[in-house]
């Protein structure tokens, strides 16, 4: 990660960013890795400074005292500042490392969630990827004390690159679109800030026009069969996922649900589901309401306007999960 062009892309995105920022605390991957961004923010004639763990305590209280006094806008650290440390007028978080440990990932943005006077939000500006390997820090799921391991946990995800979805960070090929990821990814920081929700709560549901809608058999090991619903919105897809077969009436409630919200009754099977869409006898909504869950934008609310019957269409492959 302690490269000059990855550094100052970086750099670039915080100049755009937090032009308007003051106090701004960044993360990185080392020593080496905190002295260099240090210096290339003196070179753009910034005031930023850098501390680690290896400093004597006087220099590196200095430093702190600089950087709380405000006689210094950037500080960055390298495996320091993210317990004990108390800035509550920190306006801007700059993560310039990866990190599997959520709880690290909570502890680094939560240096800035403190309320004070002179700031009115945090800009959250993630090089890493962390925000959409761990997901926003307001669902972070906690285990149960007699559970073994770190105190919270979240499947790690990654994105595709070529329909941004999100899919488990160990796949090699993607189950969206089927782009195949590099077997041996680099570890680095990116150069530009990430498009993903830190607070899931400040995050309002979004309407989409429907292009067109997409179903498949969805078959998951040890589990009923389902039927895969895909909308197409533009670049974006968004799925939903019907229990036909599910015997449990919890469950199969959902499918029965879906199926009366567009006059259709719900099938017993799933291949006469996907009978009734190649007959176009299930109308397509016109648009879709989805709400962020977790990591994910699931369908809140359908508009069926029109109930269009020549936007559907079956996919002729079926999809297996493991």
């Amino acid at each position: 990660m302690d490269k000059d062009y990855l550094i100052q892309g970086a750099l670039d995105e915080v100049a755009r960013y937090a032009h308007d920022r003051n106090h701004i605390l960044g993360f990185c991957a080392g020593v080496e890795h905190a002295y260099h961004c240090a210096e290339a923010c003196r070179a753009r004639g910034w005031k930023a400074d850098y501390v680690t763990g290896d400093m004597a305590p006087g220099e590196r209280d200095a430093k702190i005292n600089a950087f709380k006094e405000g006689r210094t806008r950037i500080l960055f650290n390298a495996m320091l500042l993210t317990t004990g440390f108390d800035a509550p007028h920190i306006d801007c978080i700059v993560m310039l490392r990866p990190t599997k440990s959520t709880g690290l990932y909570v502890q680094i943005i939560g240096r800035g969630l403190r309320k004070h006077p002179s700031k009115e939000n945090t800009l959250i500006l993630d090089f890493a990827g962390n925000v959409e390997r761990h997901g926003p820090i307001d669902q972070i799921k906690v285990k149960k004390k007699a559970e073994k391991g770190e105190g919270v946990s979240v499947a790690p995800v990654k994105e595709c690159p070529n329909c941004q979805a999100l899919v488990h960070a160990g796949v090699r090929e993607c189950p969206e679109c089927g782009n195949l990821f590099p077997e041996n990814e680099e570890a680095r920081h990116g150069t530009e800030a990430a498009d993903a929700v830190v607070v899931a709560a400040l995050e309002k549901p979004r309407t989409y026009t429907v292009d067109r809608v997409e179903y498949e058999r969805y078959a998951k090991i040890g589990k009923a069969d389902s039927v895969k619903v895909t909308y197409w919105c533009g670049p974006s897809t968004f799925n939903e996922w019907l229990p036909i077969e599910d015997d449990r009436v919890y469950v199969k409630k959902h499918a029965v649900s879906w199926f009366w919200q567009r006059g259709c009754i719900c099938p017993n099977h799933v291949e006469e589901a996907l009978a009734m869409v190649r007959d176009n006898r299930i109308p397509s909504p016109d648009t879709i309401t989805v709400a962020l869950s977790g990591k994910y934008w699931r369908v809140q609310s359908v508009d069926m306007g029109r109930r269009r019957l020549d936007v559907a269409s079956v996919a002729d492959r079926d999809e297996v999960a493991f």
